[in-house]
């Protein structure tokens, strides 16, 4: 039993130390595309948003790890009035990025992470991860201008490829009732 814990133990800490390199890696100023496809698997939500506000309030570069313009101080601004929209908009999570693009491509890549923490996926399927792209939606307005609505292409779809070190295996559990 001892054995066992120690192995789940020694799971985690494996799971947690990959998923804390990612973020290391996703803070680096030459992150490719492929790099931020590949090792979606071994990030969640909460680290990427930590990447996303540690490229900002330390770093002072764009949020989107992709894109590494300098930043200047943040704007003090909260909210922004645009008189062409008529909407009030929040510039909360906005002014850690550079552009609408960039912007628009984090909260696409944020929003196909999964939730759960590397360690607790162990036998879960992990979709692929698509960037958002100026082409994909210079594409999607085209589409959208003209009469036939066709699907993007395939190419636009990368799926995840294993990193060099390997996640070990967690021991399958067996929970035994007590009988009383």
């Amino acid at each position: 039993m001892a054995t066992k814990q120690k192995q789940i133990i020694e799971y985690r800490r494996c799971c947690e130390n990959l998923a804390q390199r990612v973020v290391v890696d996703f803070l680096e100023d030459n992150v490719e595309a492929k790099d931020l496809i590949e090792k979606a698997k071994f990030i969640d939500r909460l680290r990427y948003a930590d990447v996303v506000e540690e490229r900002r309030e330390v770093q002072h570069v764009c949020g989107y790890p992709l894109c590494n313009v300098a930043l200047g101080p943040l704007p003090a601004q909260k909210y922004h009035i645009s008189l062409a929209d008529k909407k009030v908009y929040d510039m909360t999570q906005r002014k850690r990025f550079c552009s609408e693009f960039c912007y628009e491509s984090s909260m696409w890549y944020s929003s196909q992470l999964s939730e759960a923490p590397v360690w607790a996926r162990k036998g879960m399927e992990m979709p692929s991860v698509v960037l958002y792209s100026m082409e994909k939606e210079l594409l999607r307005s085209e589409h959208s201008n003209s009469a036939s609505s066709q699907a993007c292409s395939g190419e636009d779809v990368i799926s995840h490829k294993p990193l060099g070190q390997a996640v070990p295996e967690l021991p399958t559990l067996v929970v035994k009732e007590r009988k009383t």
